[in-house]
């Protein structure tokens, strides 16, 4: 007996190491270390380790089958935690989510096999990589662009210094890079000295650039004032929720008024109501209330410009989401939501999947324009809504006419007191320092915060605290050398990994071929 207990437990120890020492147990400790590094944790450099393990895994696998399944459990892991807050519009939507964005990196990790050992793997799987982001960013239901690995060094690392000379693609790279490199000096001690020497180079060159920010963007004009009316608790609203039908739920409008009366601002070049700070179209035919409202709160601000969160309608009378620009009081242009957010402002194929419980509350909406900026005093202001701002597209079409500060005007009630208002803040953090440019993050519940080009971040309110407050910023013009790379490297990426992965993997199938012969 004492002999069969002895052989039993030296079976189990045997499994467990041998469970341990699986590629797919690599796959899952790397998904869950990666998202360590967004937001409620904030740890920017467990992407790089998480990068890491994830490869280290890829790397001993047998067949692209098996590298396919440990970057699925990878990726499941990672979004699934990094974006858990998607649970709130249900679980057949945030699975069918996380399903579709891990199997693409399934996908890829599959592809990938085929190159696991090439000597140009270094350029070849960071680019891949890219173009998994950038394909993410467009598909499926228009692009989920959040959770990109670039967004995780907007919680602060010494990476982040680097976000205005690589860009967000760039940035992305780097981390695979880094992640790669420290993955096999792990097998490799050959690697160790090489390691050590290439991660202080790093983390000295990112430290130098830390004080050097903006570059290539210069100070233009006079100072430009801005302000926030965070309305705090709208919890029983609209806004709080995905139904757009329900007659019982108070206007936002009414507690911005409220917050105003309490804490009015001296005059100010800019004031920001966030987004859905106007629950309706203030000029619809049935809003006369909202209109009087809104006329009167105008009339108080005076000659500044307000940009204000509501909704607008088409041409066709279809419904948009919008920032409406009043100066003087007037309805002067507005800037209209390009991309909408899935099963929150529109629910994709409704008519095949309309049985799902939460596409009878979700409104349906309609694309606009997209970002844009517009002249506020003696410089441009450029804007996006919501979500955009996880969109490098977007953001290069806001900063297109070179304005000097940019505004992401947001809504995250929906999100209840979940991470996601945390990462918001961490991503507008990274364009700021990305694009060289002042950030004014204005959230109806909030946190909202006002970010400077070197990333330091300004005023951050609470979650559901009511709030007015302002800043003064001196507005920068000119690009850095991200938004020139951003529009582009996607492209080249893409076009690198398609013409090296097939050559991969058609070498790989003509060896097989000779074999067989």
């Amino acid at each position: 007996m004492p002999i069969q207990n002895t052989t039993f437990a030296q079976t189990v120890s045997n499994a467990r190491l041998s469970l341990l020492r699986s590629p797919y147990f690599f796959g899952v400790l790397g998904g869950c270390v990666t998202a360590l590094a967004w937001d409620p944790w904030g740890v920017g450099s467990a992407a790089v380790i998480g990068i890491a393990l994830w490869w280290h895994g890829l790397s001993h696998t047998n067949s692209w089958r098996q590298s396919g399944g440990v970057s699925l459990l990878f990726g499941l892991c990672w979004l699934s935690l990094a974006c858990a807050w998607m649970r709130v519009f249900g679980p057949v939507p945030y699975i069918a989510l996380i399903a579709i964005e891990g199997g693409l990196i399934g996908a890829l990790g599959a592809l990938l096999w085929f190159a696991r050992n090439a000597p140009w793997r270094w350029l070849l799987v960071p680019s891949a990589w890219v173009t998994l982001e950038a394909t993410r960013a467009a598909v499926p239901f228009g692009g989920f662009a959040w959770a990109q690995l670039h967004h995780s060094q907007g919680t602060g690392s010494w990476l982040l210094a680097y976000a205005p000379w690589l860009g967000s693609w760039g940035t992305s790279m780097a981390i695979m890079v880094l992640g790669m490199g420290l993955a096999e000096s792990i097998v490799n001690r050959a690697y160790w000295t090489r390691l050590i020497l290439a991660t202080v180079a790093v983390i000295g060159v990112g430290i130098g650039l830390s004080h050097v920010p903006a570059p290539l963007t210069t100070a233009s004009g006079p100072p430009l004032t801005v302000g926030i009316t965070q309305s705090g608790d709208v919890r029983h609203t609209f806004a709080a929720g995905i139904s757009a039908v329900d007659p019982k739920n108070q206007r936002v409008i009414d507690i911005l008024a409220a917050q105003w009366e309490r804490a009015p601002l001296p005059r100010v070049d800019l004031l920001v109501w966030p987004e859905n700070s106007f629950d309706n179209d203030p000029d619809a035919p049935n809003q006369a209330r909202l209109k009087q409202d809104r006329d009167t709160l105008l009339a108080r601000i005076g000659a500044s410009t307000v940009f204000v969160g509501q909704n607008g309608h088409t041409a066709d009378g279809e419904l948009t989401n919008v920032i409406g620009v009043y100066q003087s009081g007037q309805l002067v242009t507005s800037i209209a939501k390009y991309k909408l957010v899935p099963f929150g402002e529109f629910f994709p194929y409704p008519k095949l999947l309309g049985w799902v419980p939460s596409a009878q509350l979700i409104g349906h909406m309609v694309p606009g324009h997209g970002p844009d900026s517009v002249a506020v005093a003696q410089t441009r202001v450029g804007a996006v809504i919501c979500y955009e701002s996880a969109f490098s597209s977007m953001i290069s079409q806001a900063m297109a006419k070179n304005p000097g500060v940019l505004v992401v005007s947001t809504n995250n009630a929906s999100f209840g007191s979940t991470a996601m208002k945390d990462q918001h803040v961490a991503i507008s953090r990274f364009r700021a320092v990305e694009y060289g440019r002042p950030v004014v993050h204005a959230s109806l519940s909030g946190p909202s915060a006002f970010i400077t080009p070197d990333g330091r971040i300004h005023q951050r309110t609470q979650y559901l605290e009511g709030a007015s407050l302002q800043q003064s910023f001196q507005p920068r013009t000119g690009f850095t050398p991200a938004a020139y790379l951003n529009p582009v490297l996607p492209w080249l990426a893409g076009a690198f990994s398609v013409c090296f992965l097939g050559l991969g993997v058609a070498r790989r199938r003509l060896g097989h071929h000779r074999q067989a012969i």
